[in-house]
C-alpha cells in the first residue's frame, strides 16, 4: 500500500505549464459537446489549457468544479486528480 513514505510527489503538467508560464491564464476548460442522433456522430469536445478556445460557443455563467485528489488505497492503485459531474 502506498504510505506518504513512499509517494513520488510530483507537479501535474498543467501546474507546470502555469509555473512556467506556459499557459496565458492559470486556468483550463473543457468543452464537452454531445453526440447528434440525427447524424450518429460521436460525442466530442475541446480540452483548452489556458482559458476558452475560439470559436466554442458558451453561456454564461460557466460551471466551475473544483478538482478533487483521491490517494490510492490498494498496492500500485494510482493517485488521480478528478473532478465529479452531477447533472
Amino acid at each position: 500500500m502506498d504510505t506518504l513514505q513512499n509517494v513520488i510527489v510530483y507537479n501535474p503538467v498543467f501546474t507546470n505549464m502555469v509555473d512556467r508560464k506556459l499557459v496565458k491564464e492559470p486556468i483550463f476548460s473543457l468543452a464537452v459537446e454531445r453526440g447528434d442522433e440525427t447524424k450518429q456522430s460521436a460525442p466530442a469536445g475541446t480540452l483548452a489549457l489556458g482559458g476558452i478556445p475560439p470559436g466554442v460557443e458558451y453561456r454564461t455563467p460557466l460551471a466551475v468544479k473544483p478538482i478533487e485528489y483521491t490517494l490510492g488505497t490498494r498496492d500500485h492503485e494510482l493517485a488521480l486528480y478528478l473532478i465529479t459531474v452531477d447533472g
